[in-house]
């Protein structure tokens, strides 16, 4: 293509030229043949007409060029332009503008205001200027829509993807607008939910490119929208991830002695998987970070860093795929990515469900842990200015194999492992090289920097997931959300690529002792070291009594009279099953401790490699109160906050040779006799096939007086009702030929003043309807926000937790009502229960239960308008596990209420300090809420007989 300027520049010469030929021609007659002068003559005519030809062909194309495309509202950029019109310009009459504003009306965010009202944030830094009559060149300044480099902080990490697109810089004079897109990203590496899809098609495309690696895309499920979770997974071929999977892990959990030896005498080709995760999609650098690391990667055969401030290191990529796999997780939580939130679209955060698997989210995600059983699981997040890095302070889950997964046994005169491989000197590799490899120049690791308050005594961490599967498990928490951060995180994950390669071997053995101590339930007194005191006193793992802190079997029995939840029962199994643990069932009756158990019931054994997960997840749990604060909730034990009855059994061998193992559950369906139409209310199946026959406009009561064979709190159905919905669920019910008395139930609507999202996803969860205010008939308040003057009027409203007490106390709603409100206390403690009212009679066993309160709440006095309906126990082992200091001194919540009804004044109130709707998790008190919500609306009673 031509130039246009230099045509126009050089074709005068040529018609100077030929004048000059012209005017001396009659001088060179005599000196030259007059043909070929005339020759001379004719080709310049011929040149001339050339050139007017081609100039007035030639079109001037106008364009603008920019030195950057793109944008980043974390970086300063100064972007050169050059504008080329198809005419001459005035400067004076140019019209600049981005996106359509001019852009003085691009303001910066104003923090007091909440708006883009300040001072403008696109400006010339160059005016422009004419470098020829139709050429414009200028330099514009992007500075900081938020004033910061680092868009982390809560008031701002909301509001910054309002800027995130492609506006057209345009320039026009009063003939011509040119325009050019330029891309506003949070930063250059920011992907939106909708980008990643086609960042990992590009990725495999690049990878593909490459002979020495494989690359594959792997979605693990659908999150609560339908959205993808996708993984990608870099191995060296399909062979050698095949390898691992089908080959390496089974005989790691079969026979890990024998692969030890295999291991030491390098009989054995293995790569060891490497999880890389984010949980917070909007801690946005730490997902980002995964697509840093996985296009060098994909695109470099040798990819050089420095691996502490002094040393280099070259990876070469073909080297580190002989030794490791990655599992890059995009994020657990796609929902929270498109909606550039934390939490799961139900309001649940996901780092506080993975012991627990509420969600559908952590039960695909776990389910992939337990398929990779990874070395080490990096879960990244942000945002800790000091970028932490993971070993956590005690206390730490005592169901930990610690010492292995550290390195070694604690020093205790340098709180470490002395250079041994493992978690602790992973955690320095990741940090020295996150520091040599950017502005940031330190990093803290808890165990050592911090005394106590960043614990791992929860499973309900992803990081304290992956350590109870017998992986090194580290929460990173990068600095700041922007290029940087991002580019952090991409060298914590090179890094711990390159720890793993170096120290394979030792780190497997490490993880296959895990192995060993499981399979033989060996209780290993240096873990004991990793137990610790605030002041560094070793104290262990809380045995009591026992010689071994794990006993040998769990048994789950599923026959009535000896289960009381016995569709929870079956629940756990599929639990368990899930997240790796064997569970077998007896092929024939048998005897323990004087009670009979039939064939089928189920069976734990803890001699197997997921031993710690089982009993983590079954047993009591432990009493961390002598610390000065944990990060958050420790308490697991499931059988007591989801409601089911277990066994546990020390006796070696009780079932050799007598059981078979339990590939799959068969959640079992409602087994009904001819006549049969009273509803036990057992388990939240029972709530559930209430609302569904009450929003079908079918006639539900609910027993007011307690008699041989049910409940105050059992529900009455006509039996063609019944019928109807029995396989829908799983319900125990019976029939009667007496006279019963019972209440009508109406159709509750619910209001949430506060909207709580946990309270929300119980009770949409059981089948209630939730409503505006106007609307609903009860309210169920949890944070004392609800309509003074409602509740003054009757309407029926139910209170959860310590914050609604204080308000109901504080407002006068209850006279003579005190509560004692200590936030932040937790306890899983005794509790009796009333066995006289329709709330707590028919789902709750008087002493045989418990209470959970989160937040040192409870009842000091109540009036006699009350009606107490739960007291904690006043035995002295009352208190079971949680984190509740003093909790056993006069003050504490022994022997004190924790629920009651109260009617006085016409008013309608049910009060319970007790979170019976944490996180979703403590199904076993979610009758308390559903049985409260009924009985606050029942019309008057009646005796209804069996001719339902």
């Amino acid at each position: 293509m031509y130039n246009n300027r230099i045509i126009r520049r050089y074709t005068p010469l040529f018609l100077v030229l030929m004048m000059i030929v012209s005017f001396c021609s009659p001088l060179l007659q005599d000196r030259v043949n007059a043909q070929e002068l005339e020759d001379v003559e004719e080709m310049l005519e011929e040149l001339r007409e050339e050139l007017e030809e081609e100039e007035e062909e030639i079109v001037i194309e106008p364009e603008i060029l920019v030195s950057n495309d793109k944008i980043s509202i974390t970086e300063i950029r100064e972007i050169k332009v050059t504008v080329t019109f198809p005419e001459e310009v005035d400067l004076d009459k140019l019209k600049w503008s981005f996106g359509g504003k001019d852009f003085d009306r691009w303001k910066k965010w104003d923090i007091e205001r909440e708006d883009f009202v300040g001072e403008s944030w696109i400006e010339f830094s160059e005016e422009p200027e004419l470098v020829e009559d139709n050429v414009v060149e200028a330099t514009i300044k992007f500075d900081l829509p938020f004033d910061t480099d680092d868009l982390a902080p809560r008031n701002i990490r909301t509001k910054y993807r309002q800027l995130i697109g492609t506006y057209d810089l345009e320039v026009k004079t009063s003939n011509t607008s040119l325009k050019m897109p330029l891309i506003v990203n949070t930063y250059d590496d920011y992907h939106l939910y909708e980008d990643i899809k086609p960042a990992i098609d590009e990725l495999l495309e690049l990878a593909g490119e490459k002979n020495d690696r494989y690359f594959e895309h792997i979605v693990i499920g659908k999150s609560t929208e339908g959205r993808d979770m996708n993984t990608v997974v870099v191995a060296k071929s399909k062979a050698a991830m095949d390898n691992y999977l089908n080959n390496i892990k089974p005989m790691a959990h079969e026979n890990p002695e024998e692969l030890i030896k295999k291991v030491e005498n390098g009989e054995v080709d293995y790569q060891l998987p490497i999880y890389i995760n984010n949980t917070h999609p909007d801690e946005s650098a730490a997902l980002d970070g995964q697509y840093v690391a996985l296009k060098r990667l994909a695109t470099e055969d040798e990819i050089v860093f420095n691996e502490s401030e002094d040393k280099e290191v070259t990876l070469k990529v073909d080297e580190l795929l002989d030794d490791v796999i990655l599992v890059f997780n995009v994020t657990i939580n796609p929902d929270g990515l498109y909606h550039n939130t934390r939490q799961f679209v139900s309001g649940l955060d996901p780092n506080r469900d993975l012991g627990y698997q509420t969600q559908i989210e952590t039960r695909n995600f776990t389910s992939d842990i337990v398929k990779w059983n990874p070395i080490t699981l990096v879960d990244i997040h942000g945002f800790v200015k000091s970028f932490l890095i993971e070993p956590c302070t005690p206390p730490h889950e005592p169901n930990y194999e610690y010492d292995l997964l550290m390195g070694g046994p604690r020093n205790p005169a340098t709180n470490d492992v002395d250079g041994k491989a493992g978690a602790l000197e992973h955690a320095r590799a990741m940090g020295e090289a996150g520091i040599a490899n950017s502005k940031y120049e330190s990093y803290e690791i808890p165990i050592f920097d911090r005394g106590y308050g960043w614990d791992d005594a929860t499973l309900a961490y992803v990081g304290s997931y992956g350590i109870i599967h017998g992986a090194m498990t580290h929460t990173v928490e990068v600095p700041d959300l922007n290029q940087e951060s991002a580019n952090l995180a991409a060298y914590v994950v090179l890094a711990s690529a390159n720890y793993v390669s170096q120290n394979k071997d030792d780190l497997f053995k490490n993880q296959l002792m895990i192995n060993h101590r499981s399979l033989n339930n060996i209780d290993d007194r240096a873990v004991d070291t990793w137990h610790t005191y605030e002041d560094g006193k070793q104290y262990g793992r809380p045995r009591g009594e026992n010689e071994n802190f794990f006993p040998e079997y769990y048994i789950i029995p599923v026959e009535k009279g000896l289960q009381k939840n016995i569709l929870q029962a079956h629940k756990i199994v599929d639990f368990l099953i899930r997240n790796g643990v064997k569970v077998e069932k007896a092929k024939e009756e048998f005897q323990f401790e004087g009670v009979t158990y039939p064939e089928g019931s189920f069976i734990v054994p803890l001699r197997q490699v997921k031993r710690g997960f089982a009993n983590a997840a079954l047993y009591d749990g432990v009493d961390e109160s002598a610390w000065g604060g944990l990060y958050t909730d420790l308490i697991t034990n499931l059988p007591m906050l989801t409601g089911f009855d277990r066994v546990i059994v020390r006796e070696k061998g009780l079932f050799d040779e007598k059981t078979e193992y339990v590939k799959e559950v068969t959640i079992p369906t409602t087994s009904v006799k001819k006549e049969e139409y009273i509803i036990k209310n057992i388990n939240n199946d029972a709530t559930k096939a209430v609302n569904k026959l009450l929003r079908d406009g079918k006639e539900v009561s609910i027993i007011t007086e307690t008699g041989s064979d049910y409940k105050k709190g059992d529900f009455l159905v006509a039996r063609a009702d019944f019928m109807n919905i029995k396989d829908d669920f799983y319900l125990e019910a019976m029939s009667t030929n007496e006279n019963i008395n019972g209440e009508r139930l109406i159709l509750p609507k619910i209001h949430l003043p506060d909207n709580s999202y946990e309270t929300k996803i119980v009770l949409e969860g059981l089948g209630f309807q939730i409503v505006d205010e106007r609307s609903a008939n009860v309210i169920v308040d949890t944070t004392g926000r609800a309509d003074i003057d409602d509740i003054k009027a009757g309407k029926a409203f139910i209170g959860i937790g310590g914050q609604t007490a204080k308000f109901v106390e504080e407002n006068g709603l209850i006279e003579g009502l005190e509560v004692k409100y200590e936030k932040g206390h937790e306890g899983l403690m005794r509790a009796i229960y009333s066995q006289d009212h329709e709330i707590t009679s028919a789902s709750y066993d008087g002493e045989e239960d418990f209470m959970y309160i989160g937040n040192g709440s409870f009842i000091t006095k109540a009036p006699e308008t009350s009606e107490v309906l739960g007291r904690i126990s006043d035995s002295d082992d009352f208190y079971i596990s949680g984190w509740w200091p003093k909790h056993g001194e006069a003050n504490g919540p022994k022997g004190h209420i924790f629920a009651l009804k109260d009617l006085s004044d016409e008013k309608n109130i049910t009060l319970f300090t007790g979170e019976i709707t944490d996180k979703g998790r403590l199904q076993h008190l979610f009758r308390l809420l559903s049985n409260s919500i009924y009985t606050s609306l029942v019309q008057e009673p009646e005796i209804i007989d069996d001719s339902l």
